[in-house]
């Protein structure tokens, strides 16, 4: 399971997480939509793009990237990335590139070229391994510390989510959202264990081993399509 998956159904869930990583009112995220925007040059799309409403001429674009390895090119394309994002959609705002890395260490330098084109200081970057005790307590923040939090202490903190859920939803649809969205960062983190080696890890009720079900079969056809594609390759 990708990482860029997981933090866009996130932000879709919580979008309010991005301006508590900024140290903004999570209010802001009201007068906000966090959309998925094509870039036409490169028939790519840019998964994480905050956009205010037109009635907020003030409020900056945000560009939020997730990094989970290391990557000499990764400013490169990102920046690059952006640039062209503006230059089709000629926004008449200021604009702020959010990056998530998962470890202070996975950071790269700032290329040379860039560092006149832009202020340093307007790159937001968030490591998910300094987060805890850094902002008020949330589930969207706890669900970030989940993702890198040691295989050992996943099976206890994944009770406490699932208590939050019920707690600060009411709404049936999006308790399964948010609980569908934990399940699928549980794959990520043990990928190797069976449906059932998770089922007695987490004590999963019928109704959770349903939708771990179906997300598990999800993953392990993409698994299969990536594992096509190395051998097309090879072949080649």
């Amino acid at each position: 399971m990708k990482t860029d998956k997981i933090f866009y159904t996130l932000f879709q869930v919580f979008p309010e997480l991005l301006f508590q990583l900024l140290g903004q009112s999570q209010n802001l995220a009201q007068n906000y939509q966090f959309k998925s925007v094509e870039i036409k040059e490169l028939a790519f799309r840019l998964d994480g793009v905050f956009i205010p409403d037109a009635d907020h001429p003030d409020y900056p674009l945000y560009f939020v990237e997730v990094q989970f390895q290391k990557d000499e090119d990764f400013y490169w394309r990102f920046i690059t990335q952006i640039f062209l994002y503006l230059k089709q959609y000629k926004p008449e705002r200021t604009c702020c590139p959010v990056i998530i890395w998962e470890r202070r260490s996975l950071d790269t330098r700032l290329p040379l070229a860039y560092q006149n084109l832009l202020n340093l200081e307007q790159i937001q970057r968030i490591y998910l391994d300094e987060i805890e005790g850094e902002y008020p307590p949330s589930l969207g923040i706890s669900i970030l510390q989940f993702i890198v939090i040691s295989t050992k202490k996943a099976p206890k903190q994944v009770q406490s989510l699932i208590e939050q859920t019920h707690q600060q939803f009411v709404d049936p649809n999006t308790q399964r959202n948010v609980i569908e969205l934990i399940e699928k960062i549980i794959i990520y983190k043990f990928p190797q264990k069976s449906r059932q080696e998770l089922e007695a890890m987490f004590n999963l009720t019928e109704w959770k081993r349903e939708h771990l079900t179906y997300a598990m079969s999800i993953n392990a056809y993409s698994r299969q399509q990536l594992e096509n594609l190395q051998l097309d390759h090879k072949e080649k």
